[in-house]
C-alpha cells in the first residue's frame, strides 16, 4: 500500500492517477492509453532517454517492450513526497520486480518525480523522470532494458 504524508494532503485524483499509471507502465501493448497520461508537449526521462511529446512516449515505451527481453515487470510504489500543500508535484520511491528472458526475476529501487496538471477532467503528466543508479543495476538489467 502506497504511504502519502499524513500531514500534506494529496488529491485522491491525483492517487488514483498514480495507481492507474503504474499499472498501465507494467501493461504491455497498451501504448496508447499510456501516452494518454502525459499532456501532449510533456517531457518524459526514462533512465539515459529523455522524450518530448506523445510520439517520442510512445517510441520509447514501445521500444522498451519490444525487445522482448522483459517478460514482464510490476511497479510497487512504496511512498510518495509531494513538495508541499496543494502542490501537484511529487517524488515517488518504490521497486520494480522484472522477469527477464535471460534470467531470474529481480527486484529493483526506483524514484521518480511526477508534475501533474489537470487537463478538462483528467489528471496528466506534464513532467516525469525516472531516476536510475546506472552504478547499481546488474550489467544484464542495462543491456536488456535501457538499450
Amino acid at each position: 500500500m502506497t504511504k502519502y504524508p499524513v500531514d500534506v494532503p494529496v488529491d485522491d485524483e491525483i492517487k488514483d492517477f498514480i495507481h492507474q499509471f503504474y499499472i498501465l507502465s507494467d501493461t504491455p501493448n497498451v501504448s496508447e492509453e499510456y501516452v494518454n497520461n502525459f499532456t501532449n508537449d510533456a517531457r518524459a526521462v526514462f533512465g539515459p532517454v529523455t522524450c518530448e511529446g506523445h510520439e517520442a512516449i510512445r517510441r520509447a515505451r514501445e521500444l522498451s517492450w519490444a525487445n522482448e527481453n522483459v517478460l514482464s515487470r510490476c511497479h510497487v510504489v512504496d511512498e510518495v513526497f509531494p513538495f508541499g500543500k496543494d502542490c501537484n508535484e511529487a517524488m515517488l520511491r518504490g521497486t520494480v520486480e522484472l522477469v527477464l528472458k535471460v534470467g531470474q526475476p529481480m527486484s529493483l529501487m526506483w524514484s521518480a518525480r511526477a508534475a501533474y496538471v489537470k487537463e478538462g477532467d483528467q489528471i496528466k503528466m506534464r513532467f516525469y523522470q525516472v531516476y536510475l543508479v546506472r552504478e547499481l543495476l546488474p550489467p544484464v538489467f542495462l543491456y536488456y532494458v535501457i538499450t
